[in-house]
């Protein structure tokens, strides 16, 4: 820029001297030459620049820049924790593979049903059954009849056929030192073609009662029933509770797996408990569900990738508490009241207390089959299920048709659908596309409004100049 002395702004050029004039001339000519392409460069640039003699700050634009500063680092991150940690993918097909088991996990506990009197059973639609399940790793764990801690040494594994326990007696011998040939109890087949002459152990009588299609009443009045252990563990384990873990594997169809009181056996098509040892005891299957899945849960499907996703079971931490059990217990606290009364008055308002009816509890769930595929193409099989509850009493008017077994039932069917859970991260120019779009976005629009905050400022600040607000 030239500086002008002496002749006034219009006369310049007329009467004084101008120093420097040529300066001004020599910069636009610069200006103008240099290379053709670089002077067709700067005609295509989009962001002219301003020098910071002609820039203005306020401390309102300040303020502005500072909170979109803020608001950009805030979506970045959360577009960031998309791309690094990204939701699964869900989709419904047909189902078409042809898995011929189901793992099914579970984790039962019975705060005030021992151990001794509890029996895992597996049945399904194509009639194939497993009673008292031992083949399967089921664990039966103890609790204290008063804090609910475990026994120490009370967990072992679920095996019926065990000496200790169910059903393992070992044989008998006569005084010669020659085994003992126990009693059939009718059952005997003298001939030998369909079964043994000699049942010395409970599992034997049960068995040669199942070739004949005949009904088992009562297992206690089997000697070889009444003298292994089993009836002992009941009367030693009352008031306690037991915690049900472990997994079986069932056939991929209806069925159900269930926990009854009691010796299982099965006549024909007719599956009963023997019920006998537990007269005049209280039966409570209230419960606890703990955990129940089909195979693998997705947490532990996709905890192999660097994000988790974790799908929780309708039935997870779920308890359920028997509606007989709190009148019961009024029942006995008033027996225990009117003993602490008089004899006179405690005969004639105690008595016995009613009998105690247990309940079923029943869980009809629907299984889909799951796949879960990681972000490192790892394909975990399992199985996601919906579930509707039910409670009935064991006998009376709401029992339906006879009496019903009490226990807890799980009837399952799976899906003709299969749920796909694809965990697979978003690419990267989507990514950095969506980060553009916060920057330019926010920028954007933190300008409208610094514009918008500046020309408003003016505009007050020039009317209290003229005096126009008071």
């Amino acid at each position: 820029m030239g500086i002008v002395r002496g002749g006034g702004y219009g006369g310049g050029g007329s009467g004084g001297l101008v120093v420097g004039g040529g300066g001004g001339g020599g910069s636009s000519s610069s200006s103008s030459s240099g290379p053709a392409w670089r002077r067709a460069l700067r005609k295509l640039d989009a962001f002219p620049k301003v020098t910071s003699d002609f820039a203005t700050t306020s401390a309102s634009g300040g303020a502005i820049t500072l909170a979109a500063s803020c608001v950009m680092l805030l979506l970045f991150l959360n577009e960031a924790k998309n791309f690094f940690a990204p939701e699964p993918a869900h989709q419904l097909t047909v189902d078409t593979t042809r898995d011929p088991r189901l793992d099914v996990r579970f984790d039962l506990t019975f705060p005030r049903l021992p151990c001794a009197w509890l029996t895992l059973d597996v049945m399904d639609a194509s009639g194939e059954m497993h009673l008292d399940v031992a083949s399967h790793d089921v664990h039966k764990e103890r609790l204290e009849r008063d804090t609910g801690k475990p026994v120490a040494g009370g967990a072992h594994k679920h095996d019926v056929h065990a000496p200790a326990h169910v059903g393992g007696a070992p044989a008998r011998h006569g005084p010669g030192g020659t085994a003992e040939c126990g009693s059939c109890y009718g059952a005997e087949d003298a001939s030998g073609a369909a079964g043994p002459r000699c049942c010395n152990s409970c599992d034997e009588v049960k068995a040669a009662y199942a070739r004949r299609g005949w009904v088992m009443k009562r297992l206690l009045d089997v000697d070889q029933c009444a003298h292994d252990g089993y009836v002992e563990a009941i009367r030693a384990q009352e008031g306690e509770g037991c915690r049900l873990h472990g997994h079986v594997a069932v056939k991929r169809m209806s069925g159900n797996f269930h926990v009854a009181a009691g010796r299982a056996f099965q006549s024909g098509s007719v599956h009963t408990h023997d019920l006998s040892p537990f007269e005049g005891k209280a039966v409570d299957f209230s419960h606890a569900i703990n955990h129940l899945s089909f195979g693998p849960t997705a947490q532990e499907a996709l905890a192999t990738g660097t994000g988790t996703h974790h799908v929780k079971g309708p039935l997870e931490g779920s308890r359920a508490d028997d509606p007989e059990a709190a009148r019961y217990a009024a029942a006995l606290a008033a027996r225990k009241a009117a003993a602490s009364a008089s004899a006179a008055a405690a005969a004639g308002a105690a008595g016995a207390p009613p009998p105690f009816q247990a309940g079923v509890f029943q869980y009809h769930l629907k299984v889909v089959p799951a796949e879960y595929v990681t972000r490192r193409n790892q394909t975990v099989r399992s199985a996601q299920y919906s579930v509707t509850e039910t409670y009935k009493p064991a006998v009376g008017p709401d029992a339906g048709q006879g009496r019903s077994l009490p226990g807890v039932f799980f009837f399952y069917e799976p899906s003709a659908v299969r749920l796909s859970v694809r965990e697979q991260r978003p690419p990267f120019l989507g990514f950095l596309a969506n980060a553009c779009a916060i920057v330019g976005g926010v920028f954007a629009v933190s300008g409208m409004l610094d514009a918008g905050v500046y020309h408003t400022q003016r505009v007050v600040k020039k009317k209290l100049e003229l005096g126009k607000f008071n």
